[in-house]
């Protein structure tokens, strides 16, 4: 009997430890959705110089907390991640938007810090002309595929309150304020009708 207990404990074990090793694996070299064929051409050596000359920095939510509180001007933050097709859509229109402004736009990525996940995000920030993205991380057992229970975290450190958890997230700061808040749904529409009113009468 004893030896039947240890032999299902041994299987039992080993099912565990190989468990481990493959979601090990695959968490740091399988991207979620965004992929691309051009993305899989970008080597990890793209990848690391993106990190060394800061194309990509990743910073951590403190570290977030000090870039936005040390803004002067009016300053645009966009949430986005390579896998968000609504954020990809919407980037263009930010960025002409921004420019006619002078507001400053500043990029924070959502997509899971690996290689592999960073290399679809280089590849959407070269098609949509994104010089510079920040990347946020955040504690490790908040993270999933999606970072949905960071962003959620997140957002609730900060009081806001979304009726669906999702991207793209834009806040827009002044004097080191968060000032106004659009969620995913309310974007589209705020775009449509025009931003420079939708602030105005908020």
């Amino acid at each position: 009997m004893k030896k039947a207990l240890y032999f299902l404990a041994g299987i039992i074990f080993t099912i565990a430890v190989a468990g481990g090793i493959i979601y090990y694996w695959f968490s740091n070299n399988v991207t979620v959705a965004g992929g691309t064929a051009e993305s899989s051409l970008i080597s990890e050596e793209k990848v690391e110089e993106a990190l060394a000359t800061k194309i990509i920095d990743r910073i951590s939510i403190a570290q977030y907390d000090i870039i936005t509180q040390a803004t002067t001007t009016k300053t645009m933050v966009n949430f986005w991640a390579s896998w968000c097709e609504s954020c990809l859509k919407e980037i263009p229109t930010l960025k002409q938007y921004a420019a006619s402004r002078n507001i400053n736009l500043i990029f924070v990525n959502f997509d899971k810090v690996t290689i592999a996940q960073s290399k679809v995000v280089l590849d959407k920030m070269k098609k949509l002309n994104i010089d510079k993205t920040y990347q946020l991380m955040g504690d490790e057992k908040l993270i999933d595929p999606f970072n949905h229970r960071m962003l959620g975290s997140f957002l609730e450190e900060r009081n806001i309150k979304m009726d669906t958890l999702g991207l793209p997230i834009n806040l827009i700061y002044e004097n080191g304020t968060n000032t106004h808040f659009f969620g995913p749904t309310q974007m589209e529409n705020i775009l449509f009708q025009g931003l420079d009113n939708y602030i105005k009468e908020h």
